[in-house]
Protein backbone atom coordinates (compact mmCIF):
# COMPACT_ATOMS: atom_id res chain seq x y z
CA UNK A 1 0.00 0.00 0.00
CA UNK A 2 1.48 3.23 -0.49
CA UNK A 3 2.53 5.62 2.38
CA UNK A 4 1.15 8.78 -0.17
CA UNK A 5 -1.29 9.53 -1.99
CA UNK A 6 -0.71 12.88 -4.24
CA UNK A 7 -3.68 14.24 -5.47
CA UNK A 8 -3.83 16.87 -8.42
CA UNK A 9 -7.22 18.60 -9.68
CA UNK A 10 -6.60 19.23 -13.13
CA UNK A 11 -8.64 22.15 -15.16
CA UNK A 12 -7.24 23.51 -18.36
CA UNK A 13 -3.51 23.45 -17.56
CA UNK A 14 -1.96 21.65 -20.75
CA UNK A 15 0.59 24.49 -20.26
CA UNK A 16 1.57 23.59 -16.83
CA UNK A 17 0.94 19.73 -15.93
CA UNK A 18 4.24 18.39 -17.69
CA UNK A 19 6.08 20.82 -15.86
CA UNK A 20 3.92 19.60 -12.63
CA UNK A 21 4.24 16.41 -12.53
CA UNK A 22 7.68 16.03 -14.08
CA UNK A 23 8.79 18.03 -10.62
CA UNK A 24 7.39 14.83 -8.75
CA UNK A 25 10.44 12.77 -8.15
CA UNK A 26 8.27 9.40 -7.65
CA UNK A 27 10.20 6.60 -6.43
CA UNK A 28 9.28 3.11 -8.42
CA UNK A 29 8.86 1.07 -5.53
CA UNK A 30 4.65 2.12 -5.65
CA UNK A 31 5.57 3.86 -2.27
CA UNK A 32 3.65 7.48 -3.66
CA UNK A 33 1.12 7.11 -5.86
CA UNK A 34 0.02 10.54 -8.33
CA UNK A 35 -3.75 10.48 -8.85
CA UNK A 36 -5.09 13.14 -11.84
CA UNK A 37 -8.23 14.03 -11.71
CA UNK A 38 -9.38 16.28 -14.90
CA UNK A 39 -12.25 18.09 -14.08
CA UNK A 40 -13.90 18.88 -17.54
CA UNK A 41 -10.62 20.62 -19.14
CA UNK A 42 -11.32 21.60 -22.56
CA UNK A 43 -7.62 22.62 -23.72
CA UNK A 44 -6.34 18.59 -24.03
CA UNK A 45 -5.11 18.52 -20.46
CA UNK A 46 -5.90 15.21 -19.90
CA UNK A 47 -3.87 14.32 -22.93
CA UNK A 48 -0.50 16.02 -21.55
CA UNK A 49 -0.98 14.60 -18.33
CA UNK A 50 -0.87 10.92 -19.55
CA UNK A 51 1.91 11.83 -21.73
CA UNK A 52 3.93 12.92 -18.93
CA UNK A 53 2.76 9.97 -16.62
CA UNK A 54 4.20 8.05 -19.80
CA UNK A 55 7.36 8.80 -18.96
CA UNK A 56 7.98 8.46 -15.12
CA UNK A 57 8.99 5.28 -15.51
CA UNK A 58 7.20 1.59 -15.55
CA UNK A 59 7.11 1.36 -12.12
CA UNK A 60 5.61 4.87 -11.07
CA UNK A 61 2.49 4.91 -10.27
CA UNK A 62 0.31 7.75 -11.65
CA UNK A 63 -3.06 7.21 -12.84
CA UNK A 64 -5.08 10.16 -15.23
CA UNK A 65 -8.82 10.45 -14.82
CA UNK A 66 -11.57 12.40 -16.24
CA UNK A 67 -15.02 14.05 -14.81
CA UNK A 68 -16.85 16.44 -15.98
CA UNK A 69 -16.69 19.59 -14.75
CA UNK A 70 -17.66 20.03 -11.22
CA UNK A 71 -15.39 22.36 -9.59
CA UNK A 72 -11.74 21.79 -7.61
CA UNK A 73 -14.06 20.47 -4.41
CA UNK A 74 -15.16 18.04 -6.30
CA UNK A 75 -12.14 16.92 -8.81
CA UNK A 76 -9.95 16.65 -5.49
CA UNK A 77 -12.58 14.76 -3.54
CA UNK A 78 -12.81 11.98 -6.69
CA UNK A 79 -9.04 11.69 -6.55
CA UNK A 80 -8.94 10.67 -2.91
CA UNK A 81 -12.09 8.18 -3.48
CA UNK A 82 -9.45 6.55 -5.37
CA UNK A 83 -6.50 6.64 -2.94
CA UNK A 84 -5.05 4.37 -1.39
CA UNK A 85 -2.34 6.01 1.05
CA UNK A 86 -2.25 7.00 4.41
CA UNK A 87 -2.01 10.80 3.41
CA UNK A 88 -3.39 12.51 1.38
CA UNK A 89 -1.28 15.28 -0.20
CA UNK A 90 -2.41 18.08 -2.36
CA UNK A 91 -0.67 19.77 -5.49
CA UNK A 92 -2.35 22.46 -7.93
CA UNK A 93 -1.20 21.20 -11.48
CA UNK A 94 0.64 24.47 -12.39
CA UNK A 95 2.85 24.54 -9.33
CA UNK A 96 5.77 22.01 -8.71
CA UNK A 97 7.24 20.23 -6.30
CA UNK A 98 11.33 19.76 -5.63
CA UNK A 99 13.78 17.33 -6.12
CA UNK A 100 13.49 16.45 -1.96
CA UNK A 101 9.85 16.89 -1.66
CA UNK A 102 8.83 13.51 -1.22
CA UNK A 103 11.94 11.91 0.76
CA UNK A 104 11.07 15.18 3.10
CA UNK A 105 7.36 14.47 3.43
CA UNK A 106 7.68 10.30 3.75
CA UNK A 107 10.03 11.19 6.58
CA UNK A 108 7.95 13.78 8.56
CA UNK A 109 4.67 12.82 7.79
CA UNK A 110 5.77 9.38 9.62
CA UNK A 111 7.06 10.56 12.73
CA UNK A 112 4.37 12.67 13.41
CA UNK A 113 2.25 12.02 16.49
CA UNK A 114 -1.12 10.47 15.85
CA UNK A 115 -3.27 13.01 16.83
CA UNK A 116 -1.93 15.31 14.16
CA UNK A 117 -4.56 14.78 11.42
CA UNK A 118 -2.96 17.78 9.32
CA UNK A 119 0.27 19.24 8.13
CA UNK A 120 0.88 22.79 5.66
CA UNK A 121 3.88 22.64 4.21
CA UNK A 122 6.92 25.36 3.28
CA UNK A 123 6.33 27.22 0.04
CA UNK A 124 7.76 29.45 -2.21
CA UNK A 125 6.29 31.64 -4.70
CA UNK A 126 7.35 31.44 -8.57
CA UNK A 127 6.75 32.78 -11.77
CA UNK A 128 9.09 30.23 -14.02
CA UNK A 129 11.06 27.37 -13.52
CA UNK A 130 14.22 29.14 -13.54
CA UNK A 131 12.97 31.55 -10.18
CA UNK A 132 13.82 28.20 -8.49
CA UNK A 133 17.26 27.81 -9.20
CA UNK A 134 18.54 29.39 -6.12
CA UNK A 135 16.70 27.26 -3.66
CA UNK A 136 18.41 24.82 -1.62
CA UNK A 137 17.39 22.43 0.71
CA UNK A 138 17.86 22.67 4.20
CA UNK A 139 17.50 20.59 7.65
CA UNK A 140 13.68 19.50 8.18
CA UNK A 141 12.50 21.67 10.85
CA UNK A 142 8.81 21.48 11.79
CA UNK A 143 6.13 23.13 14.38
CA UNK A 144 2.91 21.57 15.85
CA UNK A 145 0.10 23.94 16.79
CA UNK A 146 -2.83 22.32 19.22
CA UNK A 147 -5.37 23.70 16.24
CA UNK A 148 -5.63 25.07 12.73
CA UNK A 149 -6.94 28.22 14.46
CA UNK A 150 -3.71 28.67 16.80
CA UNK A 151 -1.63 27.84 12.99
CA UNK A 152 -2.89 30.17 11.42
CA UNK A 153 -2.76 33.41 14.08
CA UNK A 154 0.47 32.21 15.17
CA UNK A 155 2.59 31.45 11.39
CA UNK A 156 2.41 34.31 9.04
CA UNK A 157 5.50 32.81 6.55
CA UNK A 158 3.17 29.50 5.99
CA UNK A 159 -0.14 30.14 3.02
CA UNK A 160 -2.78 27.60 4.63
CA UNK A 161 -3.98 26.44 1.06
CA UNK A 162 -5.20 23.26 -0.73
CA UNK A 163 -1.94 23.78 -2.59
CA UNK A 164 0.28 22.79 -0.05
CA UNK A 165 -1.43 20.73 2.90
CA UNK A 166 -1.29 16.57 3.71
CA UNK A 167 -4.27 15.36 5.54
CA UNK A 168 -4.68 12.01 6.73
CA UNK A 169 -7.11 9.92 4.65
CA UNK A 170 -9.08 8.79 7.88
CA UNK A 171 -9.44 12.00 9.02
CA UNK A 172 -10.56 13.86 5.66
CA UNK A 173 -13.00 10.71 4.74
CA UNK A 174 -14.56 11.85 8.32
CA UNK A 175 -15.78 14.81 7.55
CA UNK A 176 -16.51 14.35 4.27
CA UNK A 177 -14.08 15.79 2.17
CA UNK A 178 -14.19 18.73 0.37
CA UNK A 179 -17.36 21.09 -0.29
CA UNK A 180 -18.73 20.28 -3.64
CA UNK A 181 -20.86 23.73 -3.33
CA UNK A 182 -18.56 26.16 -3.25
CA UNK A 183 -15.25 27.19 -5.51
CA UNK A 184 -13.33 29.32 -2.79
CA UNK A 185 -12.63 28.74 0.33
CA UNK A 186 -13.97 25.31 0.31
CA UNK A 187 -10.22 23.97 1.42
CA UNK A 188 -10.49 27.12 4.56
CA UNK A 189 -13.62 25.31 5.01
CA UNK A 190 -12.43 21.93 5.23
CA UNK A 191 -9.66 22.81 7.39
CA UNK A 192 -12.56 24.56 10.18
CA UNK A 193 -14.25 21.11 9.72
CA UNK A 194 -10.97 19.30 10.92
CA UNK A 195 -10.13 19.07 14.48
CA UNK A 196 -6.90 18.39 16.47
CA UNK A 197 -3.21 19.36 16.03
CA UNK A 198 -1.66 21.24 12.96
CA UNK A 199 2.05 20.51 12.01
CA UNK A 200 3.54 22.88 9.99
CA UNK A 201 6.52 21.47 8.59
CA UNK A 202 8.52 25.26 7.72
CA UNK A 203 12.15 23.86 5.87
CA UNK A 204 13.06 22.78 3.64
CA UNK A 205 10.72 24.46 0.88
CA UNK A 206 8.68 21.31 -0.39
CA UNK A 207 6.12 23.27 -3.03
CA UNK A 208 6.71 25.87 -5.40
CA UNK A 209 3.41 28.25 -5.92
CA UNK A 210 2.86 29.57 -9.36
CA UNK A 211 2.12 33.30 -8.65
CA UNK A 212 -1.53 33.85 -9.84
CA UNK A 213 -2.63 34.06 -14.04
CA UNK A 214 -5.59 36.13 -15.30
CA UNK A 215 -7.45 32.54 -15.43
CA UNK A 216 -7.39 31.92 -12.18
CA UNK A 217 -10.71 31.03 -9.64
CA UNK A 218 -9.04 33.55 -7.21
CA UNK A 219 -9.51 36.32 -10.20
CA UNK A 220 -13.44 35.45 -10.00
CA UNK A 221 -15.12 38.05 -8.70
CA UNK A 222 -18.31 35.79 -8.57
CA UNK A 223 -16.64 32.93 -6.61
CA UNK A 224 -14.87 35.46 -4.33
CA UNK A 225 -18.25 36.69 -2.91
CA UNK A 226 -19.70 32.59 -2.98
CA UNK A 227 -16.94 31.40 -0.84
CA UNK A 228 -17.15 34.46 1.94
CA UNK A 229 -20.93 33.50 1.70
CA UNK A 230 -20.55 29.98 2.14
CA UNK A 231 -17.76 30.09 5.21
CA UNK A 232 -20.37 32.32 7.01
CA UNK A 233 -23.77 29.66 6.54
CA UNK A 234 -21.51 27.08 7.53
CA UNK A 235 -20.54 28.53 10.95
CA UNK A 236 -24.16 29.50 11.53
CA UNK A 237 -25.26 26.01 11.03
CA UNK A 238 -22.19 24.88 13.04
CA UNK A 239 -20.44 23.19 10.89
CA UNK A 240 -16.54 23.61 12.41
CA UNK A 241 -14.42 23.10 15.30
CA UNK A 242 -13.09 25.72 17.28
CA UNK A 243 -14.31 28.38 19.92
CA UNK A 244 -16.36 31.43 18.67
CA UNK A 245 -13.73 33.84 18.99
CA UNK A 246 -11.62 31.51 17.14
CA UNK A 247 -14.31 31.09 14.16
CA UNK A 248 -15.04 34.91 14.31
CA UNK A 249 -11.39 36.33 14.16
CA UNK A 250 -10.25 33.39 11.01
CA UNK A 251 -13.46 34.56 8.71
CA UNK A 252 -13.10 38.32 9.84
CA UNK A 253 -9.52 37.78 8.16
CA UNK A 254 -10.93 35.91 5.14
CA UNK A 255 -13.51 38.52 4.91
CA UNK A 256 -10.93 41.81 4.92
CA UNK A 257 -8.91 40.20 2.57
CA UNK A 258 -11.38 39.49 -0.01
CA UNK A 259 -12.88 43.02 0.47
CA UNK A 260 -9.19 44.44 -0.45
CA UNK A 261 -8.72 42.71 -3.04
CA UNK A 262 -12.74 43.44 -4.68
CA UNK A 263 -11.86 47.11 -4.19
CA UNK A 264 -8.24 46.65 -5.92
CA UNK A 265 -10.21 45.37 -8.42
CA UNK A 266 -12.88 47.53 -9.34
CA UNK A 267 -15.59 46.02 -7.86
CA UNK A 268 -16.32 48.22 -4.81
CA UNK A 269 -20.40 47.13 -5.23
CA UNK A 270 -19.69 43.64 -4.16
CA UNK A 271 -16.93 44.66 -1.52
CA UNK A 272 -19.76 46.75 0.38
CA UNK A 273 -21.78 44.38 0.01
CA UNK A 274 -19.51 41.68 1.48
CA UNK A 275 -19.42 43.90 4.05
CA UNK A 276 -22.95 44.64 4.91
CA UNK A 277 -23.24 40.90 4.83
CA UNK A 278 -20.63 39.67 7.14
CA UNK A 279 -19.31 43.21 8.41
CA UNK A 280 -20.46 41.49 12.17
CA UNK A 281 -17.11 39.17 12.16
CA UNK A 282 -15.11 42.09 12.18
CA UNK A 283 -16.52 43.50 15.62
CA UNK A 284 -16.96 39.78 16.58
CA UNK A 285 -13.26 39.34 16.28
CA UNK A 286 -12.21 42.70 17.51
CA UNK A 287 -10.71 44.30 14.94
CA UNK A 288 -12.67 47.68 14.99
CA UNK A 289 -9.85 49.29 12.36
CA UNK A 290 -11.82 47.49 9.54
CA UNK A 291 -14.98 47.96 10.82
CA UNK A 292 -14.55 51.43 10.04
CA UNK A 293 -11.80 51.78 7.56
CA UNK A 294 -13.46 49.09 5.20
CA UNK A 295 -16.21 51.89 4.12
CA UNK A 296 -13.83 54.43 3.89
CA UNK A 297 -11.44 52.48 1.00
CA UNK A 298 -12.08 54.89 -1.56
CA UNK A 299 -10.79 58.22 0.34
CA UNK A 300 -8.18 56.42 2.23
CA UNK A 301 -7.01 55.65 -1.26
CA UNK A 302 -7.13 59.42 -1.93
CA UNK A 303 -4.50 60.10 1.22
CA UNK A 304 -2.58 56.21 0.60
CA UNK A 305 -3.22 55.03 -2.67
CA UNK A 306 -0.16 52.21 -1.91
CA UNK A 307 -1.59 51.09 1.59
CA UNK A 308 -5.57 51.01 0.25
CA UNK A 309 -6.03 49.98 -3.37
CA UNK A 310 -8.83 51.29 -5.24
CA UNK A 311 -10.72 51.10 -8.46
CA UNK A 312 -14.11 52.51 -9.15
CA UNK A 313 -14.49 49.82 -12.21
CA UNK A 314 -12.41 46.94 -13.00
CA UNK A 315 -9.50 47.09 -16.02
CA UNK A 316 -11.03 46.75 -19.81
Amino acid sequence: MPALSVLVPLYDRAWSIGDCLGSIALPQDGSVEVIVVDDGSTDGSAGVARQAAAGMGGGASIEVVEQANAGPGAARNAAAARAQGGWLVLIDSDDMWFPWTIEVLRAELAALPPEVGMAFLAHVPFAEAADLADIARAAPARRIHPSFYAAAEAETAIEFKSANVAIRRDRFEAVGGFAEGVRQQEDTDLFMRLGGPVALLTAPPLVAVRTLRGDSLTGNVAYMVQGIDWLAAQDARGAYTGTRAERARLIARRLVRRMRELFAAGHPALAYRLYLRHGRYLAAAGLWRYVWRVPLTPLLHVVRPWNHPFRLTPRK
